[in-house]
């Protein structure tokens, strides 16, 4: 759980959250196999930080990107390799949005965007239970992560709409 600042107040009347992606459990992607999915965790994000507080016009905040991403990394071969077992598999979590300000005939008045990415690598011979840990542990910071880099942005580009 990632504990959030206060809300952003925006000068419109109300907020939309539309997602453009989709939670795969299809390898490699495994984003669709924990609990709370990237996707779920940045609409959550745009529901808490965003607020309407204004007499006209829409934010919508969109999520482009959310997943995370299995993927094998080189195994040491010869002698290196015999010695140490080294982490061969790496999840690469990544999250975007944009949040447009929007008049009422949809006219663009202003956008601000945000996208963050890390990886975290696991042993090879780590259980089932480990992975589910480790990519549900991915989750916070990754909120934590696009929460800075949006709030940045949205004070950089959209500062005129905050109240």
């Amino acid at each position: 759980m990632v504990v959030l600042p206060p809300p952003i107040a925006l000068d419109v009347a109300r907020i939309e959250i539309v997602s453009n992606v989709q939670p795969s459990k299809t390898p490699p992607h495994v984003e669709g196999l924990i609990p709370t999915t990237p996707d779920q965790a940045i609409r959550d994000w745009g529901a808490n930080r965003l607020v309407a507080r204004g007499q006209s016009g829409v934010a919508r905040f969109t999520i482009t990107e959310a997943a995370i991403v299995e993927e094998d990394l080189p195994r040491d071969v010869g002698m290196p390799g015999l010695l140490r077992a080294p982490q061969t598999v790496r999840y690469n979590a990544t999250v975007a949005a944009i949040l447009e300000v929007l008049d009422e005939p949809n006219a663009r008045q202003g956008r601000a965007g945000g996208r963050v990415a890390f990886s975290r690598t696991i042993w090879p011979t780590a259980s089932p239970e480990a992975h589910q840990d480790l990519w549900q542990g991915m989750i916070a910071p990754l909120v934590s992560a696009f929460d800075a880099e949006m709030t940045e942005n949205i004070r950089g580009h959209l500062g005129t709409f905050i109240r």
